[in-house]
């Protein structure tokens, strides 16, 4: 009987990778927040939008491509009134990131559920 454990273990060693590649990268969400903070859709809806904390960025989703260059993330953000995913794709172009796609599905409070695209 054989067992191909090299899928999964790979696998996990990548998502550990992205984890720690976004943790030292702040510049991938700090620039994200700072155009989520100033959409008045979104601050409408969540208040003054908190700074991203470790814990949003390890219980995220977290993908690079395998060259470093594309990312595709979602992470939890919390404001004074609410909370929501902050969805984003981004490429890094000429060492900075041009992002693609910023959104914002919120969570609660639950009568305000939505979908705001910031990007």
């Amino acid at each position: 009987m054989s067992c191909d454990w090299d899928g999964p273990v790979l696998r996990l060693g990548a998502i550990g990778s992205d984890v720690t590649r976004a943790y030292t990268d702040p510049e991938l969400y700090d620039d994200a927040l700072n155009q989520v903070k100033i959409n008045t859709a979104v601050t409408k809806v969540l208040g003054d939008i908190e700074p991203i904390d470790t814990f949003a960025i390890l219980e995220g989703q977290i993908q690079y491509s395998t060259d470093g260059q594309t990312v595709n993330s979602t992470i939890r953000i919390t404001g004074s009134k609410g909370k929501a995913k902050m969805d984003l794709m981004a490429d890094r172009v000429k060492n900075e990131w041009r992002y693609t796609t910023i959104r914002d599905r919120i969570i609660s409070p639950p009568e305000h559920k939505q979908s705001i695209e910031v990007l």
